[in-house]
């Protein structure tokens, strides 16, 4: 049993490096990055909640105040980014229906194209 715990342990370690890591990537706005993280934490989440049964009822409650900080962190910062993915990809619409409606995209028979870089 002492595997599963420290196999728990070691996850909570990692789970707290992805928010460091999430939080690093909402101050610099780094788009890509948060989804990236937000994904591994998500994961990380239901790793944790899982390999939480397999402790031992002991194990359990040592661990519990840990586990719900941790997550309580985790699920604060989830909703951030979601935030921020959400209304940067409400802005790149706006941006694309400007930018079809200034360049006539549509209105002849050739069209053009667009692309946005998200990163830009």
């Amino acid at each position: 049993m002492k595997s599963v715990r420290g196999e728990f342990v070691r996850k909570l370690g990692c789970l707290r490096l992805e928010l460091q890591h999430l939080e690093e990537s909402l101050r610099t706005n780094n788009l890509s990055g948060i989804e990236d993280q937000s994904r591994s934490i998500q994961d990380l989440l239901l790793d944790l909640v899982k390999q939480q049964r397999k402790l031992t009822r002991a194990e359990q409650l040592s661990l519990r105040p840990r586990f719900a900080s941790l997550r309580e962190d985790a699920l604060h910062s989830l909703e951030v980014a979601r935030r921020i993915l959400d209304d940067s990809l409400e802005a790149m619409l706006v941006l694309v229906k400007s930018v079809q409606e200034t360049s006539g995209y549509g209105r002849d028979a050739q069209g053009t194209s667009i692309m946005v870089d998200r990163k830009a």
